[in-house]
């Protein structure tokens, strides 16, 4: 290999030979810390070698007088780019940072000489190499201060970058770590000298590099595949390899792959039998869906099944809450460990699983206030930079929306319930609370009456809904039903399809009883609904028998409670609730958007067009799960979702 070209301009410089090139030791002018640079020649067609990097297939322009601002011997002028990058330090815990994390990385700067640094990459190719323009890498001074903050404060480094008025505007930076210990990159950007900026897409945990090329982030500017500048193709492929992963091996904590796996750990086969768990994904009966694999390893029952024995649970770091929301999810979870603790004590003392009266559930809720204040009062949102630097703290003690302090042992009294104590046993409350409750969109507009099934008759017996015309006549404001039904009057909440397949096995669990359910709605004419029937069927007692239907209606006089009628809207509600946690909140969002969502990691498609593949997978998936009738748990879990009675 000839090595016809070595101009370092350093004062001192050491030269030793690698396997793969030559490592300068080079002590410059302004520092006397010695800095290594690991290179290997190259030869152009003009004969003059320039130094290549370690980044792949890029090429490095590295010359030391373009650092110093005066111009290079090839006579091109140099202008500066001012950067500033904001990063927080790795955390502790919560808000606080790790201290001792932090005195280790102070430590690498001090003692061995170790940085992080920051490289410009551009869009352009040098005219006589042919290589991709590359800056100096460019330290961050000042990262050792003696008053360190103790939590998570955001901290700004400005750097200066010289580079040739060929450089253009950068499209990539590439950042290392040389420090013991990660830190998150809230944001980077460049002041341009046209008084312009440019800002890269960081927002993610950079972990020590000192054994990778560094960490590569790109512009934010979106590109069609076929328009993306040449100069950046390579480092793109680069970093799609890096997150796709090869599928095998244990992912480890700082990695960030983000490979499909089916759910084959729903289960605990090594428990016993009854832990085990069908796996969902990958089959003809569960093609769908996909989770983010983890690779570890197999359960010892069953090789098929992956443990969840090990933790922490692999999720790449940038999927996880960042400390803002994750401090006020632990305070919530201490507020809420608070109210529950009066409830568990005298559980544990008095040995009682249930309630014997309605006044017992009252005694959780805090008194009632003295009047009824705005849930939703019109204050602003606090800038970041005035927000108190410890956000759990914050969260805990802060107030409730309607300005009044959190009871510290009690839950907060609903406000329907601060004007009415008898308003949650309301009809109108029980229709208000499907339109403001979990799933509004299950609210669907009747089109034909007598309401009918669509699972498939031979198997689950006759297809029409037992609420018939006499159930409902007289209550439709003097319309008749075909009037109604033209009117758009007629609204129903069915989920006797999603339960019925289910209901058997349900119910031949302990202490487990369901039903399949139709609630039936009208929007009477000061635009509310009022409930006008429901519906709980339950599958026949013998192979041959009819399914059991039973219809109920309300009370004509609502001044007496009617405990047959409560129970009735107790198991609709509860229906409405499990279909919230198993279809809506697992299948339908949880789990058929990790696929759209890691797919986005795989091609760098910009947020518009994932949103737009999210919602088309939403809309297949959930399809396909309503024709299927799959629900995606098997009866043990449903069954903890509905009315225990």
């Amino acid at each position: 290999m000839l090595l016809n070209r070595l101009n370092i301009s350093s004062a001192t410089s050491t030269l030793r030979g690698t396997s793969d090139g030559f490592v300068v030791r080079q002590r410059g002018r302004f520092s006397s810390e010695p800095k290594l640079l690991q290179v290997r020649a190259a030869i152009s067609d003009s004969g003059a070698g320039w130094f290549e990097s370690k980044v792949g297939k890029v090429g490095s322009y590295v010359d030391k007088k373009s650092h110093t601002g005066h111009g290079n011997e090839d006579g091109e002028e140099m202008v500066h780019f001012k950067g500033t990058a904001v990063i927080i330090k790795k955390l502790k815990v919560l808000d606080v940072v790790d201290r001792i994390a932090d005195i280790q990385d102070d430590a690498s700067e001090i003692l061995g000489g170790k940085h992080v640094s920051v490289q410009l990459i551009s869009n352009e190719f040098h005219p006589k190499t042919g290589k991709v323009l590359v800056s100096s890498e460019v330290n961050i001074e000042g990262w050792f201060t003696i008053f360190d903050p103790w939590t998570a404060e955001e901290l700004s480094f400005h750097l200066d970058f010289a580079v040739p008025r060929a450089f253009g505007v950068p499209g990539a930076i590439i950042v290392k770590n040389n420090h013991p210990n990660e830190f998150l990159l809230v944001n980077f950007s460049l002041d341009l000298p046209d008084k312009s900026s440019a800002h890269f897409i960081t927002n993610s945990w950079v972990f020590n590099t000192e054994h990778t090329d560094g960490r590569v982030f790109f512009r934010n500017k979106a590109y069609l595949p076929s328009d993306t500048p040449a100069a950046l193709q390579g480092l793109r492929e680069r970093e799609l390899q890096v997150l796709r992963g090869n599928g095998n091996g244990e992912r480890k904590h700082g990695e960030r792959i983000y490979d499909y796996d089916v759910y084959n750990d729903l289960g605990l086969p090594d428990d016993g039998p009854k832990h085990a768990r069908p796996t969902l994904g990958g089959s003809l009966e569960f093609p769908f869906p996909r989770r983010m694999r983890t690779g570890r390893p197999p359960t010892k029952t069953s090789p098929d099944c992956e443990s969840r024995r090990s933790k922490p649970f692999y999720v790449p770091s940038d999927e996880r809450f960042d400390h803002v929301k994750l401090s006020d999810n632990k305070a919530d979870m201490v507020r809420a460990g608070g109210h529950a603790i009066s409830s568990k004590i005298e559980a544990k003392l008095m040995r009682k699983a249930d309630f014997d009266s309605i006044e017992e559930i009252w005694k959780l809720y805090a008194p009632k206030e003295k009047d009824i204040k705005n849930v939703l009062p019109g204050k602003v949102d606090i800038e970041y930079r005035d927000q108190h630097s410890l956000a759990f703290v914050q969260e805990l003690t802060a107030r409730r929306a309607d300005g009044e302090k959190n009871h510290p042992l009690r839950f907060a009294l609903p406000q329907v319930l601060q004007a009415n104590d008898k308003a949650w046993q309301t009809n109108e409350e029980f229709a208000r609370e499907f339109l403001a409750g979990f799933n509004p969109i299950e609210i669907k507009l009747v089109t034909e009456f007598p309401i009918k099934s669509s699972l498939n008759p031979a198997e689950y017996g006759d297809p029409v809904s037992a609420i018939s015309s006499k159930h409902i006549d007289g209550h439709l404001e003097g319309l008749s039903i075909e009037e109604a039904l033209s009117k758009k009057k007629l609204f129903v909440v069915d989920y006797h399809d999603t339960f019925f397949p289910w209901v058997g096995r349900i119910n031949a669990l302990e202490n487990s009883k369901t039903y399949a359910s139709r609630t039936l709605f009208f929007l009477s004419s000061d635009e509310t609904l009022k409930v006008l029937a429901i519906e709980l069927v339950l599958p026949p007692k013998s192979p041959d028998g009819a399914k059991i239907a039973r219809v109920f209606t309300p009370p004509a006089d609502s001044s007496k409670t009617n405990y047959v009628w409560e129970l009735a809207k107790a198991h609709a509600i509860n229906n409405e609730m499990a279909v919230h946690q198993s279809i809506n909140h697992l299948s339908v969002t949880s789990s058929f958007q990790i696929a759209p969502l890691m797919s986005k990691n795989f091609q760098f498609i910009s947020f518009t067009f994932f949103l737009i593949i999210s919602i088309l997978s939403i809309r297949l998936l959930s399809s396909f799960a309503q024709a299927k009738h799959d629900i995606f748990l098997i009866p043990h879990e449903l069954a903890d979702c509905v009315l225990t009675i």
